[in-house]
């Protein structure tokens, strides 16, 4: 059978906040050609072409949201779920996708791993999570139900599903006859966490907290919210601190990490979590001496992140969705805590490094003059770089400086004659962004106003040195809105950050201790050498004085996604690439100083894709093998 992939359009022009309204444009674009989606019957269409090939992803149907990711003791295997664009019945989906690995490197591909076969979620399976009880994967996942019917008024409940353990890929689940296990709830449940009496206690979309007092994971009450509102939220002890970090041990840490999605951005914040009393939500606050900034963990093209506690190795990891056509998910992301910057690190894993294939560069010691490019493909075999890895660590310059890597330079596929890439890049200053305020594009800090004035310049510095200036203030946002240019919002606290692209937004002292100071960070589409208005994500890196010599940058590219890592994972970004004939590489200098590299290694990127048996035949480390 044939089948109508999606629009690619459809993954640029909805509300991220509201994740159904995807949900239907993508039944709309399926509806063309339907078949009788089922068990057995799981393929959209011909497999995606120019694809990712070392990230998950699903070879025929879209995708969006990573779901229970999970490690299964029993088998010492892991599993990925990930919202699959087909359903069973006609009706819109998704319904859950399944990957499975045993050493977080190689993936196969498995059936789809939750269907819509049920009253109580007839419509859709949506993002959920899976949670180790008593030694086994149990799934917690949102059931959409047909709105009037039966006991269906809110169209969501809360359900469980449980895999068959006599198959160690866990490829069958089954559904109790209790479920669902809370009737008229809001969508995306975490996953569960243990209080020190036993309790389960998970929360969902509006922040509510359900709790699980026997500890049997069947019978749940609903407390009060504590958390904020949001999409796919998430709640877990702080992970562990970011190798190399030095702090004051008997500094008083955060305890927990509350994560959420909205607006179009995942956000973590970091803050101190008290029990309560039995069948309680518990209390949800600021640590002192610490931010409670939601921070925005990736302004690039990722969405509806889901983590999970990897106890092999003992650390966090976490999946984002990749907004690109098609959808797919990001390289798996290691979370620690880095005290000295007061944020969350997000690391590509250590078991990367075994996708690499031979080394296409390598440079040392060298020196990219003012306005220069060095190649890094000489010699390559064309496209050599579609499916690849860059690591790149410059000196820090000691004047301003711009400087970074270009990736997918060549020709575009549609046949225009302009050399089109994406740059990767720093602005580096020695003293600081804004004197050590921070300056964020593309995003409001809504609320907390006590002066709003409609101004009619177009430099928000204008309205950043307003701040500095006023004792009262503690953050601004500069908006592009009638009746003149813009208005400038002076704040007398610091509110959550909202991405919205008509504003730019700063705080007064948003740097954790005098040691700490930021610059900014980007990625961008060139076109002939030049930066396409309009087309650049930014965000700010936080440098340590005197401890932070050098700064890395590190970059996956794969067909149709790139991923960046500054300063070991300080700041992750996603971007979608403009596809090449070529597939170059190069170290850029847009500034008008010299820069100092260390040295660059550039690696081919393996596919991680292997059979259903070939993941059960997979070696394991010995040292893996040991924590297992």
């Amino acid at each position: 059978h044939t089948h109508t992939h999606t629009p690619q359009l459809f993954f640029f022009f909805f509300r991220f906040s509201d994740r159904m309204l995807l949900t239907v444009l993508l039944a709309a674009a399926c509806a063309l050609a339907q078949p009788p989606y089922g068990p057995g019957h799981e393929i959209c269409g011909p497999v995606f072409q120019q694809e990712p090939r070392f990230h998950v992803m699903d070879e025929t149907c879209n995708e969006n949201d990573p779901n229970g990711p999970v490690f299964d003791p029993v088998h010492k295997m892991y599993h990925l779920f990930y919202q699959d664009h087909l359903a069973e019945g006609g009706f819109p989906g998704p319904v859950w996708g399944h990957a499975v690995s045993k050493d977080l490197t190689h993936w196969a591909h498995l059936p789809v791993a939750i269907w819509n076969d049920q009253a109580y979620d007839i419509r859709a399976i949506y993002t959920g999570s899976a949670t180790i009880v008593d030694g086994k994967v149990v799934i917690v996942y949102p059931g959409l139900c047909e709105v009037g019917k039966g006991q269906c008024h809110t169209g969501t409940n809360l359900c469980l599903a449980f895999p068959d353990y006599s198959d160690p890929l866990l490829r069958n689940f089954t559904k109790p006859a209790y479920n669902p296990i809370q009737w008229n709830t809001q969508r995306d449940p975490s996953t569960a966490w243990q209080t020190t009496g036993g309790e389960y206690r998970l929360t969902t979309y509006t922040g509510t907290v359900f709790t699980n007092p026997s500890g049997d994971f069947k019978t749940w009450y609903r407390t009060e919210p504590i958390f904020p509102v949001g999409e796919c939220p998430s709640f877990f002890p702080l992970p562990k601190i970011t190798p190399g970090a030095v702090y004051n041990k008997s500094d008083h840490l955060p305890t927990h990490v509350h994560k959420l999605s909205t607006g179009g951005k995942d956000t973590m914040q970091v803050g101190d979590y008290v029990e309560g009393a039995k069948n309680s939500s518990g209390t949800w606050s600021q640590t002192s001496g610490v931010s409670f900034q939601q921070v925005i963990i990736d302004r690039g093209n990722f969405y509806a992140s889901k983590d999970f506690y990897d106890p092999v190795n003992q650390r966090r990891i976490n999946w984002g969705w990749a907004t690109i056509p098609h959808g797919c998910q990001t390289l798996p992301r290691e979370l620690t805590y880095h005290p000295g910057i007061q944020r969350i690190v997000h690391s590509p894993l250590e078991e990367q490094a075994q996708l690499r294939g031979k080394v296409l560069s390598q440079v040392q010691a060298m020196s990219v003059g003012a306005m220069q490019e060095f190649p890094l493909n000489d010699g390559w075999t064309p496209t050599a770089g579609n499916q690849s890895e860059v690591w790149a660590h410059f000196t820090l310059p000691k004047q301003d400086a711009v400087f970074g890597v270009e990736v997918a330079m060549g020709t575009p596929l549609a046949g225009a004659a302009a050399i089109t890439s994406t740059y990767v890049y720093v602005k580096f200053s020695p003293a600081g962004n804004s004197s050590g305020s921070e300056y964020m594009n593309g995003t409001d800090l809504p609320g907390d106003d006590y002066s709003v004035v409609n101004v009619n310049y177009t430099d928000p510095h204008v309205c950043q040195k307003a701040c500095l200036a006023d004792a009262k203030c503690a953050a601004w946002t500069y908006v592009v809105r009638p009746p003149l240019h813009a208005a400038c919002c002076l704040k007398n606290a610091v509110p959550s950050q909202n991405p919205n692209p008509t504003c730019t937004s700063g705080i007064k002292a948003p740097t954790p201790s005098p040691n700490v100071y930021s610059v900014t960070v980007g990625m961008a589409q060139m076109q002939n050498g030049k930066l396409v208005a309009g087309g650049a994500t930014e965000d700010e890196l936080l440098l340590l004085k005197g401890s932070d010599t050098e700064i890395d940058i590190r970059v996956f590219v794969d067909n149709a996604i790139v991923e960046a890592f500054f300063m070991g994972g300080r700041v992750a970004m996603t971007q979608v690439p403009q596809a090449t004939n070529e597939w170059g590489m190069a170290l850029r200098n847009t500034g008008n100083v010299a820069v100092e590299v260390h040295n660059v290694t550039v690696w081919q990127v393996n596919s991680i894709w292997v059979s259903p048996e070939e993941v059960l035949a997979t070696h394991i480390r010995a040292e893996d093998k040991a924590r297992m």
